[in-house]
């Protein structure tokens, strides 16, 4: 949404004025990193896992 609001409707402004709250706290900025960083490491390791089956497969035949 590039920052670009609808502030005429005040169900929008009301979310855009949580979602700014949210991003202003230290304590949520962090979880959101440790969120963004956990999900990082979960898609490593299932790519990981995929690899190794993979290769797996290819040195039976």
């Amino acid at each position: 949404m590039c920052n670009q609001g609808d502030n005429k409707n005040r169900f929008i402004a009301q979310i855009q004025d949580e979602i700014d709250k949210a991003k202003q706290d230290p304590e949520r900025r962090n979880g959101f990193m440790k969120y963004e960083l956990n999900l990082m490491d979960a898609k490593m390791e299932a790519r990981e896992e995929g690899m190794a089956k993979a290769k797996r497969k290819i040195l039976k035949s």
